[in-house]
């Protein structure tokens, strides 16, 4: 958005979005004066990978083929495409470009995906912790790496030079509607087995052979 003419935006959104890349760019090299961009560059983008959207509708999909907990991961994957079609949409509206310093090396990117605003990553990620502390808790012990890890994922976008902070926080917020949204939609046990059915294998994938 910020690319655009100045005549295109509100004065008051033009300068949040300027001062918004400033400060992201400071972010930006202040990790790198610190801890070395290079350096820590695989292990970002390992972190990329765990968050990716495809990555989680594999897993889903995989869990429910082998009848793995239906309440869980039929839930997680209304879950995941629920982020899916929120994050395309936003972004397709906003069309806001991705930081200069960021590199076209990202896995598998789709359409909107190109746009920077809001974070799928984040958003995503802070959904998938939400759900394990609130929809479907696993407790404090077993949920807190959950909520480390989307900590993690969602400051990596900015020290990886994939997204302004905006954009960040923006993936958050969103992750919260998406906790509303599911908490309305959730599906009982007897539902979820029901829709599971569909992609369950309907013998033991383990008997053949």
């Amino acid at each position: 958005m910020a690319e655009r003419n100045k005549r295109d935006l509100p004065d008051w959104l033009f300068q949040i979005l300027e001062w918004d890349k400033k400060i992201t760019k400071t972010a930006f090299e202040w990790f790198d004066g610190h801890f070395g961009y290079k350096k820590y560059r695989m292990h970002m983008k390992a972190l990329e990978l765990s968050g990716h959207g495809l990555i989680w509708l594999v897993v889903c999909f995989a869990m429910l083929y082998f009848g793995f907990d239906p309440s869980l991961w039929m839930n997680m994957l209304m879950l995941q495409v629920l982020d899916i079609i929120l994050i395309a949409v936003t972004k397709a509206i906003a069309r806001r470009r991705r930081p200069a310093l960021s590199e076209d090396d990202m896995f598998v990117t789709i359409g909107p995906d190109k746009f920077s605003f809001p974070s799928g990553h984040a958003s995503r990620c802070c959904a998938v912790a939400l759900f394990f502390v609130w929809l479907y808790p696993l407790g404090m012990i077993l949920s807190l790496p959950f909520v480390v890890w989307a900590t993690v994922v969602a400051i990596s976008r900015v020290c990886l030079a994939r997204h302004h902070i905006l954009d960040v926080i923006g993936g958050v917020a969103l992750a919260f509607a998406e906790y509303l949204i599911m908490s309305v939609l959730w599906l009982d046990e007897a539902k979820a087995s029901n829709f599971a059915s569909i992609f369950a294998d309907s013998e033991d994938p383990w008997s053949s052979g």
